[in-house]
């Protein structure tokens, strides 16, 4: 009630406040007996500045039109599990509209940049034992972002040198 009061015209009104026989603190219009009058403040308003949207500049539309509709790792598929004990691995990547001239394909493996370049095509070497995450983005001339692909995990499978147990078998002689 007391906001009600304040928010629809103090002027108009006198704000009275007491408190029950239970302890409760009530505000309201009506002088009561113990009631004492609450002095309401008027309230300092500012008025807004009128302000104006800039223009968008030519290099901001640039930016904000869509260039390439899509951008995915085509291999290796999801939670792939690839048995390649030197580590090596490719990736590809399919874009749609085709690259344009001057915008580069980075490729980042585990959120370092792995590699860039023009082909839909990388080659990763060496790659350790265990999970990791691709993600592909395409920049264009001034290294700004344009399009990153879903990331894509993979899981390597390497024979270990330093568990024998793992290590790869020796065949059994054949018998001829």
């Amino acid at each position: 009630m007391f906001l009600f009061i304040v928010a629809t015209g103090y002027a108009q009104a006198q704000v009275y406040r007491s408190v029950d026989k239970d302890g409760n603190v009530i505000f309201t219009d009506q002088a009561t007996e113990g009631a004492v009058k609450v002095e309401i403040k008027e309230l300092e308003t500012i008025k807004s500045l009128e302000t104006t949207s800039p223009a968008p500049s030519q290099a901001q539309d640039q930016t904000q039109e869509k260039i390439y509709d899509s951008l995915e790792i085509t291999n290796p598929q999801n939670d792939l599990a690839i048995r390649e004990n030197a580590g090596n691995l490719t990736v590809t990547v399919a874009v749609t509209p085709e690259l344009r001239s001057g915008d580069n394909l980075m490729l980042y493996l585990d959120g370092t940049k792995y590699a860039s370049g023009q082909s839909t095509s990388f080659q990763l070497q060496n790659i350790d034992r265990g999970t990791h995450q691709l993600r592909v983005a395409i920049s264009d001339r001034d290294g700004q972002e344009q399009i990153s692909s879903t990331p894509v995990s993979f899981h390597m499978l390497r024979y270990s040198v330093a568990n024998p147990s793992t290590a790869k078998p020796t065949p059994k002689p054949s018998r001829k």
